[in-house]
């Protein structure tokens, strides 16, 4: 009888190991107190592609062209990428080069950094892994660069700290419960 359950518990685990394995291309070993599911670096490995021709290799996901303008209605192409009817990421080209990606945001709290970096993570949970130079960004705005990897960027919701998008230049004055809002991989290193 002991050999019987025994068997069983093994079964039933590899079912449900099973049931839970993603094969998407993008797929990250989940991790229950970030929902990381989807891995940012391997989302990165559409820089440079074809923005046009993009879309297949991105297995698991649907997405929609879009046009984005500047202040100066200058316009490029972006394709924004939905898992589950979400809003995932979006992908888009540069003014200067209109064929390749060039710049991915990345919307949702289920795709992570390989130091478990998300949406909704606050700087004080974040700060080891983040360069202790404060990059220079438009008034109104915060980030913080990865640590590891430089082309990531860290934006945080700032609104109740204002003074922040106004250059604050001291990494240990940054409130540790500001939020990261949204993370941008940019193809520069």
């Amino acid at each position: 009888m002991r050999k019987t359950s025994n068997f069983l518990f093994k079964i039933l685990l590899f079912v449900f190991i099973a049931s839970n394995y993603d094969s998407s291309l993008f797929a990250m070993a989940r991790n229950d107190s970030t929902q990381c599911i989807e891995n940012a670096e391997e989302i990165a490995r559409i820089l440079g592609k074809d923005i046009v021709k993009l879309g297949k290799e991105v297995a698991g996901y649907s997405t929609k062209d879009t046009i984005l303008i500047d202040d100066e209605d200058v316009q490029w192409k972006g394709k924004v990428f939905y898992k589950n009817g979400d809003r995932s990421f979006m992908a888009e080209v540069n003014w200067l080069d209109t064929v390749h990606i060039s710049r991915i945001t990345i919307f949702s709290k289920n795709i992570c950094t390989k130091n478990k970096i998300h949406i909704g993570l606050s700087f004080g949970a974040m700060k080891d892994h983040v360069s202790k130079l404060i990059p220079s960004v438009p008034d109104g705005y915060f980030c913080l660069r990865d640590k590891d990897d430089k082309r990531i960027n860290y934006w945080f919701n700032i609104d109740k700290y204002k003074k922040l998008g106004e250059g604050l230049f001291i990494f240990s004055k940054i409130p540790k419960n500001i939020i990261v809002e949204s993370i941008v991989i940019d193809d520069k290193k």
